[in-house]
């Protein structure tokens, strides 16, 4: 039975990873999880889904439904997408620590059962086989020459027991039943030992456990990279709606000055008095847009760095060479492209705000377009997106 320390501290550890496990299409725990080339992960179905509703087809371009880049449907479809081994492996163990339904059942029962018994309820959980066991499975696993090393774990108690287990087989997409050992450094995939004869014996290959040592330093420079550009996205964001907060009260005193100035004229000059205030009506709308376009932009910049930074935290604190291996290239363009967005959307300084009243001479001036004035400062934000 777990402490109440035990389960304190699993809850905080359940808390941090619930970001990375739930599907942001479904909100319910990843099924089969996808990920796109933003790094933003969905279940299959959820990307099958919004594919199919959103009237699009392979070798089409589509939207990440979080951050809005643009990514091309694989020729085979959704399931042509990377499936995402590391958050997989999350999801699966999320589940195991609160097992719900049929998750009780016991994995080697089940496979050497040949009659129709009633399996036993799993208790026990064998992180390298990946595997649910009942109580007399664990112990003859434990007894065996070839699994007596592996971790078994309670189901059901501190999930942070089998998080820190990194170095967990992880299988090679081509070959079930094959785990990945090596990285072809020519190829850039992570690959098995028949992948290594069949395709790759003449590339230059290394230890996968080395490689993933390697990338995790790329990926923890691009994480410093990212980090340092946060407050100055904060101070960008609070910035932008400063710069609302003034529009907001000069369009109130342009709007003052214009009432005050027709008052005395209104029998002469009513239609260009209200021809001034849909006029000023259409800057206010078309600058809140485009201003509160800029500040949706820097908004989303920011919840891409922090996503950026807290997957590939989670990543190289949890993550196996391999996971670390398959992700490397992903995160690094991901954070080269953030860089660049960065300049664009925090860097680029913004049209002036102001906006102010410019009254005319009445005399002679019965004849002119307006006479009363004209609304100037009517500048607006150019679109940055990426």
């Amino acid at each position: 039975m777990c402490t109440d320390k035990m389960a304190t501290k699993e809850t905080s550890v359940m808390d941090e990873l619930r970001d990375l496990t739930e599907c942001s299409i479904c909100n319910s725990m990843i099924s089969d999880p996808r990920g796109l080339p933003c790094i933003h992960t969905f279940c299959l179905e959820c990307l099958e889904n919004f594919e199919s509703s959103s009237h699009k087809k392979p070798d089409d371009k589509m939207l990440c439904p979080v951050c809005r880049k643009e990514f091309t449907i694989p020729p085979e479809g959704m399931n042509g997408l990377q499936k995402n081994f590391f958050v997989e492996r999350l999801a699966e163990l999320m589940k195991i620590s609160r097992p719900v339904g049929n998750m009780t059942g016991c994995d080697a029962c089940q496979v050497n059962n040949d009659s129709n018994e009633k399996e036993a309820e799993a208790s026990e959980y064998c992180i390298q086989c990946r595997e649910k066991l009942c109580s007399r499975c664990s112990t003859e696993h434990l007894r065996n020459k070839f699994t007596r090393r592996h971790q078994v774990v309670q189901i059901g108690c501190d999930v942070s027991e089998m998080l820190a287990e990194k170095h967990y087989p992880s299988a090679c997409d081509l070959h079930p039943g094959e785990n990945t050992k090596m990285f072809c450094v020519e190829c850039k995939v992570v690959i098995c030992m028949m992948c290594f004869a069949e395709s790759h014996n003449t590339h230059k290959c290394l230890d996968v456990r080395k490689a993933g040592e390697k990338f995790q330093e790329e990926i923890e420079t691009d994480i410093k990279k990212l980090t340092d550009f946060v407050k100055e996205t904060l101070d960008r964001k609070e910035q932008l709606e400063q710069e609302r907060k003034k529009l907001l009260e000069e369009l109130q005193d342009t709007e003052r000055m214009i009432k005050c100035k027709c008052k005395g004229l209104r029998d002469v000059v009513d239609k260009h008095a209200n021809d001034l205030l849909d006029e000023l009506s259409s800057v206010e709308q078309k600058r809140f847009k485009a201003m509160d376009s800029r500040k949706e932009e820097v908004e989303h910049h920011l919840d891409s760095i922090e996503r950026f930074n807290s997957y590939s935290k989670e990543i190289i604190c949890r993550g196996s060479p391999s996971d670390i291996c398959r992700a490397v290239n992903d995160l690094h363009m991901r954070a080269v492209e953030l860089q660049t967005m960065h300049e664009i959307h925090i860097r680029q300084r913004s049209p002036p705000v102001n906006v102010s009243f410019k009254e005319s001479e009445l005399e002679g001036l019965l004849h002119v377009n307006n006479v009363i004035g004209k609304v100037e400062g009517k500048t607006y934000y150019v679109c940055t997106k990426v």
